[in-house]
């Protein structure tokens, strides 16, 4: 049985640039549809181990029958530790992301000795839309195959803003 496809059924990327009077607008979208991933920081967060800090998730957990959750019993005779690899570790990674958002002004000049003159603001990675409870669906725990699609609990991306300045002379 195999349980979860890192690889997305399609990913891309859409750009746009709108262009008023002296003003360009650019946007720059990341999205993935269709992969899933392991939320193996979930899994440790929420496993019940004795070992670990736990979410709340497991304030939910099973006690007694005919319960109805979809948190599993904790048992401190597991001879696992609670940490039996479960389906419930596996997620939709899809996410839509604005990785880049752009806006150039392109200042008239009149001077002889300059050409041009132009001022913009950007941002990256101002949000993501995506289902995924962890902390970014666009991750990689190592640079390698056989690690697509484990979420580790990395770092997500930052979000960042610059102003820049370009003189032509």
């Amino acid at each position: 049985t195999i349980i979860g496809n890192p690889n997305p059924d399609i990913y891309g990327n859409i750009f746009a640039n709108v262009m008023w009077k002296n003003f360009t607008l650019s946007l720059g979208f990341n999205y993935s549809l269709g992969n899933d991933v392991f939320n193996y920081q979930r899994s440790i967060l929420e496993g019940g181990s004795n070992f670990y800090n736990q979410t709340t998730a497991v304030v939910n957990r099973w006690r007694y029958e005919g319960q109805v959750t979809d948190v599993p019993r904790i048992g401190y005779d597991d001879p696992m530790g609670n940490s039996c690899f479960s389906s419930r570790w596996i997620e939709d990674g899809s996410y839509l992301r604005l990785k880049t958002l752009r806006l150039n002004y392109k200042v008239p000049v009149s001077l002889s000795w300059l050409q041009g003159l132009q001022v913009w603001a950007e941002a990256n990675n101002l949000f993501t839309v995506t289902r995924y409870l962890g902390g970014d669906p666009e991750f990689s725990v190592a640079n390698s195959v056989l690690y697509q699609g484990i979420d580790a609990g990395n770092v997500p991306l930052s979000r960042t803003f610059s102003l820049g300045l370009k003189i032509n002379l």
